[in-house]
């Protein structure tokens, strides 16, 4: 089965698709939303309009005519680089404060970026600003360097960059802010330098979706973007305000992340607790869920039945207490009439045993030659697609 193949592909990892079953046909669909609740529908990114031209700003040229005009003025190089490096510095430090991973009074900012960086460490022994805050300001300024390497033409503007962009920008932070399935915050792993793994669909003050692109597009778009982007640099060299408002325009309407575990260990897999732990009992074992664990999952549905959203989940999870034995179990679930929290869902086991990995020593699984390894992943392979047929046809008779 398709979707077997692609939950063995992705085994270990949170992986959320939504199946709807119109006429009995299967779909693969990003996330849970009812027609009703859509204010915007994503789409395939688009190239820029041929009548750009009519989006220049002459405006703006005459401001640029006035600054180079202005720049050519000043003959102390020397004033010129302290002012772009205290520009630069003030910008680091706002960049951690919007995005809230740091706290800083208006004050203490304009005296560092002042000081300069070399005075960070002063800041951080006098009580001013936190180890952490110092940490992420020194990579946010060392990740404005980068995209100055694209500014100044030394580096292309491509997918790898981007990453390797986002991987320097939080290489001090360990920890993100998201928002669970109920709605609560919670902090989670922050994943460096990946394309997001789950839909960041925003919900806007009416309570309507705005969609953003599926996890499973952003390569492909983002690479078309970047291509388009390197035929039209040249063409309008002569005016780039209107290159950087489409390329911002064009980028933000993805709604591209790189970041988060939006739902590990901390997120749904604590929604599913009460589930894995019965599922197990069922299997006659004991789920050790303070051990490492992984979950992946299908969301099924129809459009026009909302009772019958459920969800095929898959746990990877410890066996017993003492034994470092590691195994996968399968179940339905769905949210019961009037139901609240874990333990307001119902289940329904579909493994009909476990499937057992091996025993696993501190480095992870037990190390074995490649075709016991080949043999393990082809038996959970078959143990996959049959949990899979099994509970998409255990929820087709349930609704």
């Amino acid at each position: 089965m398709e979707h077997a193949g692609q939950l063995a592909r992705s085994a270990g990892e949170a992986s959320v698709v939504r199946i709807r079953a119109p006429g009995g046909r299967y779909q693969v669909q990003e996330q849970e939303v009812h027609e009703a609740e859509v204010s915007h529908r994503w789409a395939p990114i688009e190239d820029l309009p041929e009548d750009w031209e009519e989006l220049c700003r002459e405006d703006l040229h005459a401001v640029h005519e006035q600054w180079v005009s202005d720049r050519r003025l000043i003959r102390d190089e020397q004033k010129i680089r302290k002012f772009q490096e205290e520009l630069a510095l003030h910008w680091a430090i706002e960049t951690g404060l919007i995005e809230r991973l740091y706290t800083a009074d208006r004050g203490i900012t304009v005296q560092i970026a002042k000081a300069g960086m070399e005075a960070l460490g002063q800041f951080h022994a006098r009580g001013k600003i936190s180890w952490d805050a110092r940490a992420l300001i020194t990579d946010q300024r060392e990740a404005l360097e980068m995209v100055m390497d694209v500014v100044g033409g030394r580096r292309d503007l491509t997918t790898s960059y981007l990453k390797e962009l986002h991987q320097r920008l939080t290489l001090s932070q360990e920890r993100c802010e998201a928002l669970d399935q109920f709605g609560n915050s919670v902090q989670v792993d922050l994943l460096k330098g990946q394309w997001k793994r789950q839909p960041n669909n925003p919900k806007r003050p009416d309570g309507s979706i705005h969609e953003y692109c599926p996890p499973e597009f952003v390569q492909e778009e983002l690479e078309r973007l970047f291509d388009w982007h390197r035929v039209h640099e040249e063409r309008l060299r002569d005016a780039p305000e209107v290159l950087a408002a489409w390329l911002h325009h064009r980028f933000a309407e993805e709604g591209v992340e790189i970041e988060t575990n939006a739902f590990d260990d901390e997120g749904r897999e604590t929604w599913w607790y009460h589930q894995i732990v019965e599922t197990a009992k069922k299997h006659e074992y004991f789920a050790q869920l303070d051990q490492p664990r992984r979950w992946t999952s299908l969301q099924l549905g129809l459009p026009e039945r909302r009772a019958a959203d459920a969800r095929l989940v898959i746990s990877f999870h410890a066996v017993g207490r003492a034994a470092e034995l590691h195994a996968a179990t399968a179940f339905l679930t769905g949210k019961a009439e009037g139901g609240d929290g874990s333990s307001g869902w119902w289940t329904n086991v579909v493994s009909d045993k476990p499937f057992n990995f091996g025993f696993a020593g501190s480095g992870g699984f037990v190390r074995d030659d490649r075709a016991a390894r080949a043999k393990r992943e082809e038996r959970f392979r078959e143990w996959l697609e049959r949990v899979v047929e099994a509970g998409v046809s255990k929820w087709g008779g349930r609704f």
